[in-house]
């Protein structure tokens, strides 16, 4: 089993660096304990920051969920259910879906802190737990960004660390445009100040699995703080037998990118500004691209032998 889950996350990586998507390591890629993080070539120019955080046993970048990605099978024209180059592929330019141009994408890897090296376990630097690695990603590459949006996707345990990040990063706090929590496991906690309180009752929307009909507001969501929206729930009839909360993701992901569409228009149109840094993003993109042609023999070497180390946790 963690043998396929470790042959599927090689290939879903390798899609999103067919989408463009940088990898780089945290702390860097000489360390001998290090995890790989992923960001979308234009992620220092975008206007629109979007961060992905998720939180799981063996939950790598490429997967929103182990047990969805064991389950499916890959159809040649499609990607996985589980898959993150589902919402990734969202962010690029695709003529039918123009308003999801414009967004620079990091994502996440909080789940791995240790790796095994020979007979001992040693903790990542700067990612020895999952708070302190979402602290550095933001304060190493989303204080960087020039962006004047940050916007989160955030599942299950992500919900979380989403939260941790709102309560210690003003920076985040002042830009933020919206979180979308999927299955949130986050809590609003007595001693969350008024902004934080704010942020999350006007800025953020929970999906999750749900009876009722898809998109109708479900009452049941003091403790989120925040408003709280069925995905509605499968037809199939397998699907129907698993309590499988992951279901969510992708019955959900157009609402929250059409939720993030929305949250757009709470800033200042800037046409000019923007069709500018797509421009640009498109350049860098294709700077990366290259140059990713150029070492990606080398990178995957590392690669595969950090995915078994970190597999191995």
């Amino acid at each position: 089993m963690e043998a396929l889950l470790h042959q599927i996350v090689l290939e879903e990586q390798q899609k999103m660096l067919q989408l463009g998507f940088v990898e780089t390591c945290i702390p860097s890629a000489e360390s001998p304990a290090r995890c790989s993080i992923f960001l979308s070539a234009n992620w220092h120019i975008c206007r629109r920051l979007l961060l992905v955080i998720v939180s799981g046993n063996g939950i790598q970048p490429g997967i929103w969920s182990r047990s969805l990605v064991l389950e499916a099978t890959e159809n040649p024209n499609q990607y996985r259910s589980g898959s993150m180059c589902v919402s990734a592929s969202l962010c690029e330019r695709p003529p039918s879906r123009p308003h999801f141009t414009g967004y620079g994408v990091v994502v996440l890897n909080p789940s791995t802190n240790t790796v095994s090296v020979g007979s001992e376990k040693l903790p990542i630097p700067f990612s020895s737990s999952p708070e302190m690695h979402v602290r550095h990603v933001w304060e190493t590459y989303g204080t960087r960004a020039s962006c004047s949006q940050v916007y989160v996707a955030a599942y299950g345990r992500g919900g979380a660390l989403t939260k941790h990040l709102v309560c210690t990063q003003p920076l985040l706090r002042a830009k933020l445009a919206a979180i979308a929590f999927i299955e949130s496991s986050h809590r609003v906690e007595a001693d969350d100040t008024q902004e934080v309180r704010g942020l999350l009752g006007t800025r953020a929307i929970n999906w999750q699995r749900s009876r009722e009909s898809p998109g109708t507001q479900l009452q049941d969501c003091t403790q989120l703080g925040c408003l709280s929206l069925s995905a509605g729930e499968p037809t199939s009839g397998v699907e129907q037998k698993s309590s499988n909360t992951a279901w969510t993701i992708a019955a959900s992901m157009a609402t929250v990118f059409a939720f993030f569409d929305s949250a757009r228009g709470s800033m200042p149109d800037e046409p000019a500004e923007d069709e500018l840094m797509d421009e640009m993003s498109r350049l860098s993109q294709y700077a990366y691209m290259g140059s990713d042609i150029m070492g990606s023999r080398r990178t995957s070497l590392f690669r595969e032998s950090d995915i078994k180390m970190e597999l191995g946790e």
